[in-house]
């Protein structure tokens, strides 16, 4: 141990730096007494083992399988965001598709995605489906509704509903008021 610390305080003092170790290094992180324009070198030591050293563990890291999602699953999408390249997934059969850093991919299990594309199918739009990129989050729709608006119904309920509204009820004060108003707009423009 001795000669890592001789190393490490022969490299601090080449480099200008302040080295600390041990007990020292982590209190100088947690109370906050280095000084500012200081590099320094803090080193830490320990005799444990660590649980991940053995070969034993290390072989059961590495035979660890991806999760399969028999009755559905929801994943987060670790990886980029949309804006630096995103995270690009591919099928075994070619579809991709990219999702960024914090989305979640919904899995459903065999038979409930064929109700959801039973029900999907039933109410479709008829379009073909292509790669998206859903920068924004949502679903892209790809249709243009038609326009369903009857502008001759609408007319005769615009119609009705005016002849339905109760007659004005006008005081002759209202309308001195109002004529005064007017001539006070026309007296301040610039004709």
């Amino acid at each position: 141990m001795k000669d890592i610390v001789r190393i490490l305080e022969g490299i601090a003092l080449d480099n200008n730096l302040v080295y600390h170790y041990g007990k020292k290094a982590a209190l100088n992180l947690l109370d906050g007494s280095t000084e500012a324009d200081t590099t320094y070198l803090l080193h830490e030591f320990t005799n444990r083992k660590s649980e991940y050293n053995d070969i034993a563990n290390v072989k059961k890291i590495a035979s660890t399988k991806p999760p399969k999602a028999e009755k559905g699953a929801l994943f987060s999408i670790g990886g980029q965001r949309h804006s630096a390249g995103g995270t690009l997934f591919t099928g075994a059969d070619g579809t991709q598709f990219e999702a960024e850093q914090g989305e979640l991919i919904g899995v459903m299990n065999r038979n409930a995605a064929r109700h959801f594309m039973a029900f999907n199918n039933a109410f479709s739009g008829g379009g073909a489906s292509a790669p998206n990129y859903f920068a924004g989050g949502g679903i892209v729709s790809r249709e243009i509704a038609q326009q369903s608006l009857n502008t001759d119904e609408l007319a005769l309920k615009i119609a009705e509903a005016n002849r339905n509204l109760p007659p004005p009820v006008v005081a002759v004060q209202d309308i001195v008021t109002e004529g005064n108003s007017y001539v006070r707009v026309r007296d301040s423009a610039n004709f």
